[in-house]
């Protein structure tokens, strides 16, 4: 299924759930959050956890939203770089390709810890940033989704 129709078809799915539209849009956001996260693995028990703790948050849209994990490959050189930028280092020059083939086996494996930590903390600065940013517009585009989708549900 292709990206667009598969985030349409979560969205008619989100907009049939007995939430209001801010507590999906609370849970998508949070989902969101997570999937920027670097800790690719462990997000779903991440996201497992949260929607246990926040209740407000709608279940399904939480889990839903942490699927942005499968773009992941796009997003963490920018957050890599981000978080270089914010704190003020120079770090290994790493791309996309550079991520498609790296594994925690792999990291574990081949780097000291000096080396991991030199790559995993600017990854998580720079995820706090996207997560963040994300979540915030991810928030106010799922309400008004969901709000325009069931005024026109109602509507006929």
């Amino acid at each position: 299924m292709n990206p667009v129709k598969k985030l349409k078809k979560i969205l008619a799915d989100l907009v049939k759930q007995k939430s209001s539209p801010e507590e999906i849009a609370l849970g998508a956001a949070i989902g969101i959050c997570i999937g920027f996260s670097p800790w690719y693995g462990i997000q779903i028990y991440i996201v497992l956890l949260c929607a246990y703790l926040i209740r407000r948050a709608n279940k399904v849209a939480v889990v839903a939203g942490a699927q942005i994990n499968w773009l992941a490959l796009l997003y963490y050189p920018f957050e890599y770089k981000l978080g270089l930028v914010l704190l003020r280092k120079q770090g290994l020059t790493l791309t996309i390709e550079t991520f498609r083939h790296l594994t925690w086996a792999k990291i574990l494996h081949n780097m000291n810890m000096g080396t991991m930590a030199g790559i995993l903390w600017p990854l998580f600065i720079g995820s706090l940033i996207f997560g963040a940013v994300g979540s915030v517009i991810t928030y106010f585009i799922v309400r008004r989704l969901v709000v325009r989708a069931r005024a026109r549900a109602g509507a006929e």
